[in-house]
């Protein structure tokens, strides 16, 4: 029995208004879609697909529909279209057909796309992007889906399984995220109305120092969700792991918060395949955290790796920022119970606290903590 049900149930597709043709390619309704073909529907009209009323719009034609699709489309709803006239070479910005067959339809839409159709839509001539970042983000995307048969198409296509990292386009990015923020501020000039000036003053260099360090974080290193390696290993894959392993991933490379794929994985089988490549389970972030210690959180998946992490053999007493134990970091805000119980039944050295001093070992937030000197030896050269 199917039980998917779509994250946010406010917005669930299909899109309301959805055309008849893109209904038909998402569900695999080939006499639909020969009917339709016969009355002269356009094959390769754009529609807006995103289910979030609040998004850009994620244009696609009913090729795109078919190879992304997870509702029943397939590798015969592609070649039908094909056959029909679809042009499996159109353009909607960035993206072409191989994305969606990579990726899926996007927010919301229940998980689709193959390596069959992926193979078709190339074969048919479908481009591949042609900048590295593009290029890049594709390969991410399909390793996040946890299909390492799209990623050898992929890599058999000459992908770098190693990523792609440009500081400058990080820094000019990460400005103009900014730059926003700044705009945002300054439309509420209003909240610092009676401040006084030396107040202000100080707030606005605090600023600015914060500002400098984010541009130097993104000069640093990629994000997480850039790295191919990370997102195998974030969506439990060791075969996708194992794959862009042997193709030549590097093994040791750290984000801009000096994580490796380690404090992504959401598996026993991907911890113990990133140990044999030389990963210690035992690490420090830019913050003093070790795996374990990042894990901690309140979902289902938090407490799945902390159980792998434990079970690979990842050290319940040691301590991290400001002396604070894992069993701590366990017992603050916004951690499930499930994660301090299964830190303590692993071997958890039992300590005694004075009742009123109990309430003093909470998680410190991200805010509190100070970065450690960054190793410029860890940091991914450009690609």
């Amino acid at each position: 029995m199917d039980n998917w049900k779509p994250p946010n149930a406010e917005y669930p597709p299909p899109k309301p208004g959805e055309p008849e043709l893109y209904r038909a390619a998402r569900i695999g309704d080939d006499s639909a879609i020969r009917r339709l073909a016969s009355a002269g529907v356009d094959l390769n009209s754009a529609y807006d697909i995103g289910l979030d009323p609040g998004a850009r719009p994620s244009l696609a034609t009913p090729l795109m529909v078919a190879a992304g699709s997870g509702d029943g489309a397939s590798i015969e709803t592609g070649s039908l279209l094909l056959e029909l006239g679809a042009d499996a070479k159109v353009m909607l910005g960035a993206k072409s057909a191989v994305h969606f067959a990579c990726a899926g339809l996007g927010w919301n839409y229940r998980p689709g796309g193959d390596a069959a159709r992926l193979q078709l839509l190339l074969d048919a001539g479908c481009p591949l992007p042609l900048d590295a970042a593009s290029r890049n983000r594709l390969l991410c995307e399909s390793a996040s889906q946890g299909d390492c048969a799209r990623l050898r198409i992929l890599l058999a296509c000459g992908l770098n399984p190693r990523g792609h990292f440009d500081p400058e386009h990080a820094v000019r990015r990460k400005q103009k995220a900014l730059e926003a923020l700044a705009q945002y501020r300054s439309g509420k000039q209003e909240n610092v109305v009676g401040v006084s000036e030396s107040r202000q003053s100080s707030l606005s260099q605090t600023m600015g120092n914060l500002e400098e360090r984010m541009l130097a974080r993104a000069r640093s290193g990629p994000s997480s969700s850039d790295i191919p390696l990370f997102r195998a290993a974030q969506c439990g894959s060791v075969e996708s792991v194992r794959v862009l392993l042997e193709a030549g991933a590097e093994a040791t490379i750290r984000d801009d918060n000096r994580r490796t794929a380690m404090y992504h994985a959401a598996s026993f089988d991907v911890l113990r395949e990133l140990m044999r490549a030389g990963l210690p389970i035992e690490d420090a972030d830019e913050y003093g955290w070790s795996p374990l210690c990042s894990s901690m959180g309140d979902s289902q998946t938090s407490l799945d790796r902390v159980r792998a992490l434990i079970e690979a053999g990842a050290n319940v007493n040691a301590t991290h920022d400001h002396g604070y134990t894992i069993f701590m970091s366990a017992l603050g805000p916004g951690v499930r119970l499930s994660c301090s119980n299964c830190s303590w039944h692993r071997g958890l050295t039992r300590m005694r606290f004075q009742s009123e001093d109990t309430t003093r070992f909470t998680r410190p937030s991200m805010s509190t903590v100070r970065p450690m000197p960054r190793n410029p030896s860890a940091t991914p050269s450009a690609t």
